[in-house]
């Protein structure tokens, strides 16, 4: 590695500490060390004195050393390794208050920059030692001494420590420089800095984040310190070095503000880096919401979505957006001249569709691709599913923008062409919701279709020539039903009401799993009803699409109703749900399947679903705008196909006795979504008092 970084820093022609040259010709993490541009940010951080003399012990491969030399008045860089001193002077040569030594002279300074105490002697009065160093107790990069061994180390060499600063990541490629203030007054934001270090934040909330942060920078005078490095009232500093230097970012946090501002001068163009500031608040992230609660996706996408009409900003996306009362939007630091509003939006879904599949989003089926993600997400707000390439075709370009920091020219070409096929490849890769290994409940599954009737009934039309898909979907329909039990605390059910039985797909396996239990089959189509009488011991119920005609039954401890709502209309959906309030036990659940986000997509790429094309454009229209749409099958009044988005569904079915155990996206047969119903003993008592 030294031999590389040696030929790098020599053969290269821009040597300043925020090169592009040299931040994009390092590969390994060692290379990174000593090329990043966030090398010198833990002294970037500071306010150093433009007057001072400072001694570094340790120059290495100088990339300190040149940000020192850049910043003030004289610099002593002590190295002893032959080679890299002539690297350092290589990478210096330019800088004429620079100069490199091979041992530490006997001469007192304002500033001495090392990782040890041995040279505290050279730090004037006045003066100040910067320390930044490993922590013993770091949770992710555990090196060197713990904190309080440090303090101890820096009063025997005659010094006071003025601060004690923490390193995110670590001390030496560092993106945020924090205090022990922010970690009282601001925990979630220090935790986000961090990269959402779940060890580290319960330190964080046990008082312990500043002796456990990887990286430690102390701040020791000797006597009092002519100059603070560290004003008062900053709570924190951290940089966005990533990136071509032309669009490197500093944010102070001063207070409850964030104060971003550009590291090098802006020239006006297409794009542009801003000055921008933000009020610190405490609350998550629209994805941080998306991902534990993904039945909101159309509230939360909609409330965005209408920021952005609002202000069009090139980086209003989900993961800049906070849920409060209103959302609010933060980090709006790029500006992306001529941008629309439908830019934003196309650009944000194909986002957040990548970070919530990196976080195998619960709310995506098993096999569904980024793109298919970006797509379902698209359906929400109405936007055709064509947008995903040409969305994806302006990320590759603003990437490039943001790697080359240029806007147009053969140099970024070469770049946005990688950067494209980079986002195929993106595009086309599962979620990461591949199934899992199998559980207790997945044994027990398959242990009961093992011992389910295997005999198709000639006139079920549940079937079509392929008998493993068959099963397939019945098992699913029992893992949801055995999964409810269990979410409910229900032993096995002594009554079972499958309503829309067909002709026994999902009824055998009730009746596999649960012996002895009194089976009771409903449905409109008598002969399926007869079928399951005859075949798997089942009590018929009459069925009709006029709720009301039902006979009410009771007592039931488990409902199955698969592909019932979905083909319904409203008053119809509030009849049946208020005929299985009735008809369950306290305690009891209710399994129901509903038609949502991948059927809308369906239906928005071609899929007819049995409509006539006004009837089929309406149910669109109708769901996007008020979260469900419904029309009649030509010819079947009051039968047809039901569109209901997760918001609309869970604000609707839930009643004082019923509440939702469980949702599920594309969990039945890959399309329909699994709602798990429960009717709470102590809820019906209260409802009934």
């Amino acid at each position: 590695m030294s031999d590389l970084v040696a030929e790098i820093v020599r053969h290269a022609a821009d040597h300043t500490a925020l090169s592009d040259e040299l931040h994009f010709a390092a590969l390994t993490s060692a290379e990174r060390d000593q090329l990043d541009h966030g090398r010198a940010n833990v002294l970037r951080a500071l306010r150093l004195p433009p007057d001072a003399h400072v001694l570094e012990v340790g120059a290495g491969y100088g990339a300190v050393t040149r940000y020192l030399g850049e910043r003030v008045a004289r610099v002593d860089a002590v190295e002893p390794g032959p080679a890299r001193a002539g690297v350092v002077r290589a990478r210096t040569a330019d800088l004429p208050g620079v100069q490199v030594l091979d041992a530490v002279p006997d001469k007192r300074y304002d500033l001495v920059v090392a990782s040890g105490t041995e040279h505290a002697d050279r730090v004037r009065p006045g003066g100040t030692l910067v320390l930044a160093v490993p922590n013993r107790l770091g949770v992710g990069r555990p090196g060197g001494r713990s904190r309080r061994r440090w303090e101890r180390e820096l009063t025997a060499a005659g010094l006071t420590v003025q601060r004690v600063l923490g390193c995110l990541p670590d001390h030496r490629v560092t993106r945020a420089v924090i205090t022990g203030e922010l970690l009282e007054r601001h925990p979630r934001l220090a935790v986000e800095l961090s990269g959402r270090d779940e060890r580290w934040a319960e330190l964080v909330e046990g008082g312990l984040g500043l002796d456990t942060v990887d990286g430690l920078v102390f701040l020791a005078s000797a006597g009092e310190p002519a100059t603070h490095l560290w004003p008062d009232g900053v709570l924190a500093t951290y940089f966005n070095t990533d990136r071509a230097a032309r669009w490197c970012t500093r944010a102070d946090v001063v207070g409850d503000e964030i104060r971003r501002t550009p590291l090098l001068p802006q020239e006006p163009g297409p794009v542009v880096v801003r000055a921008w500031t933000d009020v610190v608040v405490d609350a998550p992230t629209l994805p941080e919401v998306l991902t534990e609660q993904p039945w909101r996706a159309a509230e939360l996408l909609t409330a965005w979505a209408d920021l952005v009409r609002a202000d069009p900003s090139w980086d209003l996306i989900p993961a800049n957006v906070l849920v409060t009362d209103p959302p609010r939007a933060i980090d709006l630091e790029w500006v992306r001249v001529g941008t629309t509003a439908d830019e934003v939006i196309d650009r944000g879904l194909l986002l957040l569709a990548d970070q919530l599949a990196r976080a195998g989003w619960s709310g995506a089926a098993p096999g569904t691709t980024v793109r298919d993600l970006a797509a379902w997400l698209g359906v929400l707000l109405g936007r055709p599913v064509s947008f995903v390439d040409a969305a994806a075709e302006r990320e590759a370009e603003f990437q490039a923008i943001r790697r080359c920091g240029i806007t147009s020219g053969p140099g970024l070409d070469h770049d946005r062409d990688a950067m494209r096929l980079a986002w195929r490849r993106r595009l086309a890769e599962d979620t990461g919701r591949a199934p899992a290994g199998p559980t207790e409940l997945d044994v027990r599954v398959a242990r009961t279709m093992a011992r389910a009737d295997r005999i198709i009934a000639p006139g079920d039309s549940m079937f079509r020539g392929n008998t493993e898909h068959y099963f397939a979907v019945a098992g699913e329909a029992l893992r949801a039903c055995l999964h409810g039990l269990q979410a409910a605390g229900r032993p096995a059910p002594r009554r079972v009401l499958d309503f829309g039985c067909g002709y026994g797909r999902v009824l055998r396996t009730f009746r596999a799993a649960f012996p002895d239990a009194e089976l009771i089959a409903s449905d409109i189509d008598t002969g399926g009803v007869e079928h399951c009488v005859r075949f798997f011991g089942a009590t018929g119920l009459p069925a009709s699409v006029r709720i009301a005609e039902i006979p009410q039954v009771g007592d039931i401890d488990l409902i199955w109703s698969g592909s019932v709502l979905t083909h319904l209309d409203v008053p119809a959906w509030d009849a049946l749900l208020g005929y299985f309030e009735r008809a369950l036990a306290p305690g009891g659940v209710a399994v129901v399947t509903t038609h949502g986000r991948r059927v809308a997509w369906r239906m928005s790429s071609g899929a007819g679903y049995g409509l006539t094309a006004q009837d089929h454009a309406r149910v669109l229209a109708d769901y996007r705008t008020c979260g469900f749409g419904y029309a009649d099958y030509p010819g079947q009044p009051g039968y047809g196909i039901s569109l209901s988005t997760p918001e609309w569904v869970t604000g609707h079915v839930l009643t004082p006795r019923l509440r939702l155990a469980g949702y599920v996206e594309a969990g039945w047969d890959g399309h329909q979504d699994v709602l798990i119903l429960v009717k709470d003993a102590e809820e019906t008592v209260k409802a009934e008092r």
